[in-house]
């Protein structure tokens, strides 16, 4: 499985936590606490949002009958390959 949704959720976290950090120092001069308690208290939560974003990212692109990708996975993929052979000038076949 895939880890997108684990960093995504990460990086999400930490930017508003220093957001919110650095508002608190500029209009206070200083941090309440050297531990942000807040950011401490969150990290459970976004750990679950992000292998909850994964487990439905993987379920979309997996038939469940067979366990192979489906269509729209396939799809992307081709589009991307077709789009990676076309900036290097490279050919491409399907077989």
């Amino acid at each position: 499985m895939f880890y997108r949704g684990l960093i995504i959720i990460a990086t999400f976290l930490i930017i508003i936590l220093l957001t919110i950090r650095t508002i608190v120092i500029s209009k206070f001069g200083a941090a309440p606490h050297q531990v942000p308690l807040l950011g401490i208290s969150l990290v459970p939560i976004g750990w679950f949002s992000g292998r909850e974003y994964d487990k439905s990212v993987y379920k979309a692109n997996i038939y469940a009958l067979t366990g192979l990708y489906n269509r729209r996975f396939v799809y992307d993929r081709v589009l991307k390959i077709f789009s990676k052979a076309r900036k290097r000038d490279e050919q491409l076949a399907i077989v």
